[in-house]
């Protein structure tokens, strides 16, 4: 299934030098090393303006972005059932990463290593059909093998 991003298109015009794959590599990279940007991509139409196509990330990073939060992000992104509840990642403090969802409860993440199987369970959690966070002030996913549930 092809995945759909949303695009911000940001047009530079006025360039009437024509560029060259080094100037395209290089802007792309600057754009790229932005924490806000997925991918970018740099192209000249025939008439020698160029664009610049940005795709951001659609889940902001509060706090500092490391690449372990950084990777967390994009599996979150190109996981739909994660894509569709969460709203933020917050990582000001870096043992303590805590998702916030767009409706819900907060899951605690805690560190960031072993983020897929602290999604694993939440997600089996939220899966069973018997099972609601509205009982819940939040949800906790730093201990092995379970969730806690706080009310």
């Amino acid at each position: 299934m092809k995945k759909i991003y949303p695009i911000v298109a940001l047009l530079l015009i006025g360039c009437s030098q024509r560029g060259t794959d080094s100037s395209f590599q290089s802007r792309e990279d600057s754009l790229r090393a932005d924490p806000m940007v997925r991918d970018a991509n740099c192209y000249q139409k025939s008439d020698g303006e160029l664009v610049t196509i940005i795709v951001p990330h659609t889940i902001p990073i509060r706090g500092t972005i490391t690449e372990a939060v950084d990777e967390m992000r994009i599996y979150i992104e190109d996981d739909r059932f994660w894509q569709e509840r969460i709203r933020v990642i917050d990582a000001r403090q870096a043992s303590n990463i805590v998702l916030l969802q767009k409706e819900g409860v907060p899951l605690l993440i805690g560190e960031v290593e072993g983020y897929k199987g602290k999604l694993h369970k939440l997600r089996a959690f939220y899966e069973d059909e018997h099972t609601t966070d509205t009982l819940y002030r939040e949800l906790d996913a730093r201990y092995k093998g379970q969730v806690v549930g706080r009310k």
